[in-house]
């Protein structure tokens, strides 16, 4: 059984995964979220057969996300 994160972004529901990255937040640092979102999304992107994708989230993803996370 998928985690409530994975369930969230699988169904594309913006709304329920912010709800749960906020509540990451009270006790995760961002490097520690930013790893589970990674890791969430080159699994997702694997199993929907989107193996461009996984494979450049791999390489960059981790750089890009950091990037975006700061940002917020």
């Amino acid at each position: 059984m998928a985690d409530p994160l994975t369930h969230a972004m699988r169904a594309r529901d913006l709304s329920l995964t912010l709800a749960i990255l906020t509540q990451m937040q009270q006790s995760m640092s961002p490097g520690e979220i930013t790893n589970h979102i990674l890791v969430r999304t080159v699994r997702l992107a694997w199993e929907e057969g989107d193996a461009a994708a996984a494979r450049w989230l791999l390489y960059h993803g981790s750089s890009w996300l950091d990037r975006c996370w700061c940002g917020r």
